[in-house]
């Protein structure tokens, strides 16, 4: 059912990025816009492959229009080094994972919830490579951010102080033999950490509030509407999480 849906919004979210690109040239922040959301679209259906270069684009577009620092970038960025996860380029998603958290750090401060998201982020990464002490570290200080905002018993605190302990098993299991040295094809998979990654940054909203342009036709407009609303990033997210 979902891939019914999946395929009959790809051709409208194709056209929508036609339009765009027409209308508006091809470094528009509308037509980054649209980008990421057919990025997102391929995404939820293991497209990875034609997902990257739609969000490398995205990327670039953001950068040149709104700086390396934007909103818009951090949540392109974001998208991207999820999909290079996913196909396990971690060398090239840790970059774009580090690049996050600095970001965030300078923009709302070391002990902000969206810092703590980055390290949660980073740590999920470098586990599925198998370097348990580096995850450890992003992991207590997450801790530390989220006990400080949430309290203790924050469904968000909780779900790191469990990913926490996970990862420090992995350095110190209680099993006698344990001193022996990890076979690299234990490190995590993805699959045991499900769930315990948070979506970084922010949303791209529409640009066109923030860039002024002539107003499209009646027909254009719906056709826009259509697809923001249709496969709208979260929106195709929440699609994907129900195939589970």
């Amino acid at each position: 059912m979902q891939q019914e849906m999946y395929e009959e919004a790809e051709p409208l979210v194709v056209r929508c990025l036609t339009i765009r690109q027409s209308a508006l040239g091809p470094e528009h922040p509308d037509v980054a816009s649209s980008l990421q959301r057919r990025a997102s679209l391929l995404d939820v259906q293991g497209k990875h492959d034609k997902a990257k270069p739609l969000l490398e684009r995205s990327v670039a577009i953001n950068e040149a229009t709104f700086g390396s620092e934007h909103p818009h970038v951090v949540a392109s960025l974001n998208d991207l080094a999820a999909v290079l996860e996913k196909q396990g380029k971690y060398a090239e998603a840790k970059p774009l994972y580090e690049r996050l958290l600095a970001i965030n750090e300078k923009a709302h401060g070391p002990g902000h919830q969206d810092v703590a998201t980055s390290l949660n982020n980073l740590a999920v990464l470098v586990c599925e490579q198998g370097n348990y002490d580096e995850a450890r570290r992003h992991l207590e200080r997450a801790l530390q951010i989220r006990t400080n905002v949430l309290g203790e018993m924050g469904p968000d605190t909780i779900e790191i102080r469990d990913t926490l302990e996970f990862v420090r098993d992995q350095i110190e299991p209680a099993e006698p033999d344990a001193k022996r040295p990890r076979d690299p094809d234990d490190a995590l998979d993805g699959t045991e950490l499900e769930g315990k990654k948070r979506k970084g940054g922010t949303e791209p909203t529409p640009s066109s509030a923030a860039t002024p342009r002539a107003s499209p036709s009646a027909p254009t407009q719906a056709l826009e509407a259509s697809c923001a609303t249709a496969v709208d990033p979260e929106t195709t997210r929440q699609l994907a999480n129900t195939q589970d």
